[in-house]
Formats: structure tokens, sequence, C-alpha cells
């Protein structure tokens, strides 16, 4: 036995994203992450480990306040997130629930595009410094604040339908053409300002 773990047994199909008791998206809404993604069905699987032999979720599919207290939530989202540290699971978190997520490029360079479709953010969310991957978060809900001070977005942004429900700082960001933020709300005010 070779002594990996586990994986998370989180799926989501288009009758988990379809509807007012799933993310709320359409069946188009779906396609176009399968098509991103290059799902060979219709069916999304969870590529992570799980947090433990006691768990049947990984740390993203887990809320925080169900993880055990020796693991640090921020360290292993950011040894997922950064290229040195993900050798084999992708940067996909679709459904996932995450705390605090803090991706400052000084220290963490993602090992490829970023898909955060339907995911809730319950903490503070903080990026910085130059991202050269895109972020794929069509549908997310982030219920803190979201701090994008002076980022330089080098790929294109996907927030659609996203709900920024807290603080949204876009301060001296720039963004590659092709971002979109088609039917975002935002609930708190939100600046783009130079």
């Amino acid at each position: 036995m070779s002594g990996a773990k586990p994986i998370c047994s989180v799926s989501i199909n288009e009758a988990d994203w379809v509807g007012e008791t799933g993310y709320g998206g359409t069946p188009s809404d779906w396609q176009h992450i399968c098509d991103i993604l290059d799902l060979p069905t219709s069916e999304w699987d969870c590529p992570h480990e799980v947090v433990s032999e006691d768990f049947t979720k990984c740390i993203f599919h887990t809320p925080a306040s169900d993880l055990p207290a020796h693991i640090d939530e921020s360290e292993a989202q950011s040894n997922v997130i950064d290229s040195e540290s993900n050798t084999e699971a992708p940067n996909e978190f679709l459904g996932a629930d995450f705390g605090v997520l803090d991706i400052q490029t000084e220290s963490i360079q993602p090992s490829g595009d970023l898909y955060f479709a339907g995911a809730r953010f319950t903490g503070k969310v903080t990026l910085s410094g130059t991202l050269d991957v895109s972020i794929v978060a069509d549908r997310a809900v982030f219920q803190r604040e979201l701090s994008c001070r002076d980022v330089e977005f080098t790929a294109p942004l996907e927030f659609d339908n996203v709900r920024f429900e807290g603080w949204t700082d876009f301060t001296r960001s720039s963004f590659q053409s092709g971002s979109s933020f088609t039917g975002a709300t935002f609930a708190d005010p939100v600046v783009f300002e130079d």
C-alpha cells in the first residue's frame, strides 16, 4: 500500500449547480465550467486528499470550524496553491469553503489557473503582487473583505455572477482584457480607483 490518503468525496454535477437549492447557476454556466476544465463527463470530482483518515472531505470542503486544531488552514491552502509545493492536485476548488485566503505572489506562485466557481469565502481574502494565472470564480460568494490593492492581473479574471457581500478593494489594480464581472453584485462599497 502506497500510504496515499484517499481523495475527497465531493462531486458536483449539473443538478447540484442549477437552481435555488444548488449554486444558483444555469445549465449554460455549468457547461461553460465543464468546457473550461475539459471534463470528460458533466461531473466534477474534487482532486484533493482528505484532511485525515477520520474525514471524507479535503481541507477545502471541510468547514474551518470542523478542522482539527493542529491544522493550519492558511498553510495547507498555500501548499496546494503554490507551484513549488503542488505536484499532483490541480487548483480546482469548486464549491469549496474558505476561511481566510491570502495569495501574495512574492511568496506563493500558483501552479496554474485558479478555479473557485461556487466557492464560499467566509474570511478576508487578500491577493497581492502580480498574478500570472486566470481566476475563474463564477457564482462564488465573498462574505467578508476582498483586498486586491496594487495587483497586476496579467491573465483574465472571470467573476461572473459573484456576490461580494463585504468591502471590495481593487485600488490601483490593473486587469487583462477579457476580464469579466457580468452579473456580479456588490452589497458594500467597491473601489476601482487609480
